[in-house]
């Protein structure tokens, strides 16, 4: 708790009046985490509507996750690696909070996927077949490209020590991996 009030310039004993422990105090941060995440869906589902470009739709996610996690990295790297000081009842509900993050991710990715699919296929142009089969994604592939690009961006970002001026190559390279196979 010491470290943790330094690194925060306040003392051990101020933390201590707010939680009773390091566990108190890491779940708190956790939950905080969790609660940004899931205002971040919350409020980019509001704003696109079922009528919206789901590519479009998963680009502005993508692009909003990359600001957050540039802003708030520390943060975040906590919410997905610490769960192991958690006690067992926090641990459980931080992993399907995430789980529930994760797939409205996928579902996003899928939804992306199957549009490119049906726009493709309404062109009619044979040269673009073989597109149309790469760009199937099942729920499975959906949720480890979400897990694979949001640590892109999170892990290059802390090796950068969330420098912004990496911000935007990173996000880059999370679009790559959730939709490698872009059309034009």
């Amino acid at each position: 708790m010491e470290a943790i009030g330094a690194d925060v310039g306040v003392a051990a004993s101020a933390l201590y009046r707010h939680f009773p422990g390091k566990s108190a105090l890491l779940t708190a941060a956790v939950d905080r985490t969790a609660t940004l995440f899931e205002d971040l869906l919350d409020t980019h589902a509001a704003r696109h509507t079922s009528g919206a470009d789901p590519a479009v739709a998963l680009q502005d996610l993508l692009n909003e996750y990359v600001t957050i996690a540039f802003s708030h990295g520390p943060d975040l790297m906590l919410y997905l690696s610490e769960l192991g000081a958690l006690s067992a009842e926090d641990r459980q509900r931080t992993r399907e909070a995430q789980r529930r993050q994760r797939n409205r991710w996928a579902d996003l990715l899928v939804a992306a996927a199957d549009a490119s699919v049906r726009a493709t296929r309404a062109t009619g142009s044979p040269s673009t077949e073989s597109h149309v089969t790469e760009s199937h994604v099942t729920e499975a592939l959906a949720r480890a490209r979400v897990h694979a690009a949001l640590a892109v961006v999170l892990d290059g970002g802390q090796g950068t020590e969330f420098h912004p001026a990496a911000a935007a190559r990173f996000g880059q390279l999370a679009g790559h991996i959730l939709i490698p196979h872009r059309p034009g």
